[in-house]
């Protein structure tokens, strides 16, 4: 349909409601409103400034949000990206036997007691509450109900094994560095 059959269309339903529209009053000040609005359309084609169309708005509304948006997680991602290639250090690289989880698993658990005493000793100034703090930290970071290295099937081979656990314990070492970290900025 066309903007020509839109208006016939529209001056043939008002034709035929003419009696039902005469009956009903507008409400008051309307004819007020629509002559300022028509007096507006008038002053603008006079001066050649179109309205902006919805089209152009609902796209500048939109992209506008959706490009910042776009642009924060993007830059997030890769401030995050960044973090992680600092933080990724291989805890396990001087594991006589890279091939043996429990080899792995020894070296983590002598890790996390270096790192108690690491804290504990950092923290020793702090009041009882600050020190507990950190460690209880630390216990999260570290404690478990059940060994990775117990959870896994016998039918595994050793050197599957000891990736998922040197995989495991490596990001949990990773988050204790994070603490270390924390601790001695807690201090600057």
């Amino acid at each position: 349909m066309t903007t020509m059959d839109n208006i016939e269309e529209l001056e043939k339903m008002l034709k035929e409601n003419k009696t039902l529209l005469d009956q009903m009053e507008p409400e008051k000040g309307h004819a007020e409103r629509f002559m300022d609005k028509y007096d507006t359309l008038r002053e603008r084609k006079k001066t050649n400034i179109a309205p902006k169309s919805g089209y152009r708005i609902f796209w500048r509304a939109t992209l506008i949000p959706v490009a910042a948006s776009l642009l924060l997680i993007f830059g997030v991602s890769r401030y995050m990206n960044k973090v992680e290639s600092l933080q990724n250090k291989d805890f396990f690289a001087l594991v006589e036997n890279p091939d043996d989880p429990y080899a792995i698993y020894s070296t983590y658990m002598r890790e996390v007691g270096e790192s108690y005493t690491e804290i504990s000793k950092s923290t020793a100034m702090l009041t009882t509450e600050e020190n507990q703090e950190f460690l209880r930290t630390l216990a999260n970071i570290t404690d478990e109900s059940q060994p990775m290295i117990e959870t896994l099937p016998e039918e595994m081979s050793d050197v599957d094994k000891a990736q998922i656990v040197r995989d495991y314990y490596n990001d949990r070492l990773n988050g204790v560095e994070t603490l270390k970290k924390s601790v001695i900025k807690y201090f600057k």
